[in-house]
């Protein structure tokens, strides 16, 4: 009989782990706009900023509105992660960071499509070109979120 898999939404969701998750990466986000340089780096700094001042916690509250999402679309390579037995999430997300971006940007679009704000949706097109390189760069960050749950 073959060992249930854990869940990703038990690992980040909890009462005592979602809210060290959320700072977690939030400041990955955070991080990484910070080192982004040249134009899209400057785009995105600026619009970091104007997030900011709109609400200063706006991502931190993006992040924790989007982490039942983003675990659910991740959980099918997790459990394919736990099928395999070895290694550490953080490479099985390294060998697949396109298609798992891929999908994690599916998440943020269908919330950008369903937002009611205007200012929000034009941001966020105005930036979604830039998008897939930056979540690929985060993803093994995010999983390394996981690793250190396991």
């Amino acid at each position: 009989m073959a060992a249930k898999s854990t869940q990703l939404a038990d690992l980040l969701l909890n009462e005592k782990e979602r809210p060290r998750v959320v700072a977690e990466v939030s400041h990955l986000i955070e991080t990484q706009v910070s080192a982004k340089r040249g134009f899209s780096g400057a785009a995105l700094r600026t619009a970091l900023t104007m997030a900011r001042k709109a609400s200063p916690s706006a991502i931190p509250n993006s992040v924790d509105h989007l982490l039942p999402e983003f675990c659910a679309t991740l959980q099918p390579h997790f459990d394919a992660f736990q099928a395999q037995g070895t290694g550490t999430f953080t490479d099985y997300v390294k060998q697949r960071k396109v298609q798992i971006s891929d999908e994690i940007l599916a998440v943020t679009d269908r919330r950008a499509t369903r937002s009611n704000n205007k200012t929000l949706k034009s941001m966020y097109a105005k930036l979604r070109s830039t998008a897939e390189d930056e979540v690929r760069n985060i993803a093994p960050g995010l999983a390394r979120v996981v690793d250190e749950r396991r």
